[in-house]
């Protein structure tokens, strides 16, 4: 009989499988772990490490959460910033030069990304020039003009062949802002330079002597034009009292801008040359002698004596006498002497009918032949606000005053007075017609462009008598003051009343050299208390320019 032995299990408790007793150096064997003491980790330690984990979680995706969705395009936008950036870059400036090719007007201190600084001549040549806008950004720094623009004169005549094309410049930049590289999406196109008829030694002359003389009068300004009669190029455009470009050109604040630009409220940034008008006086009268010549209202051989005055009686009440003075009496002379001493008697026959010329040319040919020496028409030069101007007529008197036309109207019109007004610009085309043969020229400012002509009927004798009537004024009459050796020219004076108590304008018109003209001119002397300023201003400076700048002479041409 087998009996088997009943197997015996035992429950063996924890403790008793790891006890905490280390045994001897025999029986330990570090490698395999035995005789090192384990004790088990609490589920209270569990749920705290279990707690920071999710709370770290939690935290993770809240901040990723607010960095992607709400505050996602802002810090898309920022980064795109930092990484690329798109810069305009500005073009270089042409150049503005004078006919001689000395600089007017240019840059200095340029680098490939930056603005050069504009410079140019200064006082004499601010109304000529004008001056710039450099590029502007806003408070984003995103430019609203990217380029430089030209703000009155040459500057904004020429603006868009000065100005060039702005570029365009990418740039990329690491995270701590250093550029890493740059990549043109299209490279700046430098402006043109522009060469322009005006002499600058000319001019710089000219207007020193107008300013000399209008501060040593009290004169309030003045204007001064200097033309070649055949190809229309204007040498000189002078206008005082002028502003400096440099200082409009520079960095202002707006207190610097407005304290600059009250400083300058006597008128400095019209060109009085271009935009002034005036009422030109005698300085007509050449104009209309050619008229009674070609008319034949008198001829060469007809003479008038000035007594100093005329009386005509008034044909609304026959114990009225108007009276028209001359400004003395000449005595007896013909229409050359007429020209060379200015009588307005003389021209009081001649325009209105007096005497023994009952017939004069009266308003209607008067307004025509004013108009066909360009009076009452801008030139057209390009720059500045240029007015038409005005030769008054009857239509004109009735609706703007509602009046009807005098005799009185038309002998103060045949002198210059009354409601006549012109340009210095339209007194040199004019003079400069007298001059050629008798042919209109437009003026303008690009060197080397002859201007178209149109013949004006007006027959080469009669000019020729003009002309020498003219030169009579140097030689021995009104312009006398202008008679040297040094020079020849054919001028004619004129003096007009302002319309302020005591106040004149001086006006001057002429042609050089005698008797192969090239150059015409108008000088205005304005708002002053003595006449004959402008032949004083006209002295100094061909006294000045036939020493320092011989070829005006009349032994050179130009």
């Amino acid at each position: 009989m087998i009996r088997k032995k009943k197997k015996i299990q035992r429950r063996v408790s924890l403790h008793e499988t790891y006890s905490d007793q280390v045994f001897g150096d025999d029986e330990f064997r570090v490698r395999h772990g035995e005789g090192r003491l384990t004790r088990s980790i609490s589920l209270r330690n569990i749920q705290i490490l279990g707690i920071f984990f999710l709370l770290f979680l939690f935290g993770v995706c809240f901040r990723t959460g607010q960095f992607q969705i709400a505050d996602g395009e802002s810090y898309r936008e920022r980064s795109e910033r930092n990484t690329f950036s798109r810069t305009v870059v500005p073009p270089i400036r042409g150049t503005i030069f004078d006919r001689r090719g000395d600089r007017m007007a240019w840059n200095i201190g340029t680098t490939d990304k930056e603005v050069p600084t504009r410079r140019y001549l200064g006082e004499g040549f601010g109304s000529l020039l004008g001056f710039i806008h450099y590029p502007q950004k806003d408070t984003a720094g995103t430019h609203y003009r990217t380029q430089t623009e030209g703000v009155g004169g040459l500057e904004e005549r020429y603006d868009r062949m000065l100005a060039g094309s702005a570029g365009s410049l990418v740039s990329e930049r690491n995270a701590v802002g250093s550029t890493v590289s740059e990549l043109y999406l299209n490279q700046p196109e430098a402006g043109e330079s522009v060469t322009v008829s005006i002499d600058a030694a000319l001019q710089k002359m000219l207007y020193e002597s107008v300013k000399k003389v209008a501060e040593e009068g009290s004169f309030r300004g003045g204007s001064a034009v200097v033309l070649d009669i055949n190809s229309g190029e204007v040498l000189s455009l002078v206008s005082y009292p002028d502003f400096d470009s440099n200082v409009l050109t520079g960095d202002f604040s707006g207190t610097e801008e407005a304290a600059y630009l009250k400083s300058q409220d006597d008128g400095s940034f019209m060109n009085r040359a271009v935009s002034g008008l005036y009422i030109p006086g005698s300085t007509v009268k050449p104009f209309f002698a050619a008229a009674a010549l070609e008319e034949e209202v008198v001829t060469v051989d007809d003479t008038v004596v000035s007594e100093g005055f005329i009386t005509v009686q008034s044909p609304y009440d026959e114990e009225t006498e108007y009276v028209y003075k001359d400004w003395k009496e000449h005595g007896r002379l013909n229409i050359l002497g007429a020209v060379a001493w200015s009588s307005n008697v003389f021209f009081y026959h001649v325009g209105g009918g007096y005497d023994h010329i009952p017939e004069g040319l009266g308003i209607d040919r008067l307004k025509f032949y004013a108009s066909m020496f360009g009076f009452g028409r801008s030139t057209s030069v390009g720059m500045f606000h240029e007015p038409d101007g005005l030769v008054p007529t009857p239509t004109w008197k009735s609706e703007v005053h509602n009046d009807e036309w005098r005799i009185g109207d038309t002998f103060n019109t045949v002198i210059g007075q009354y409601a006549f007004q012109v340009t210095p610009l339209q007194m040199a085309r004019a003079t400069a017609a007298l001059a050629n043969g008798g042919y209109m020229i437009e003026p303008h400012l690009e060197k080397g462009k002859r201007s178209k002509k149109t013949r004006l009927a007006v027959s080469d004798r009669t000019l020729a008598l003009v002309q020498q009537g003219m030169r009579q004024a140097v030689t021995d009459g009104t312009a006398k003051l202008l008679n040297t050796d040094t020079y020849t020219l054919a001028a004619k004076t004129g003096t007009a009343q302002t319309g302020q108590s005591g106040l004149l304008n001086s006006l001057l018109i002429g042609f050089f050299p005698y008797p192969e003209p090239r150059y015409a001119f108008a000088f205005v002397m304005e708002r002053g208390k003595e006449t004959g300023d402008a032949l004083k201003m006209a002295k100094l400076f061909f006294d000045r320019v036939t020493v320092e700048i011989p070829i005006y002479t009349h032994r050179r041409t130009y």
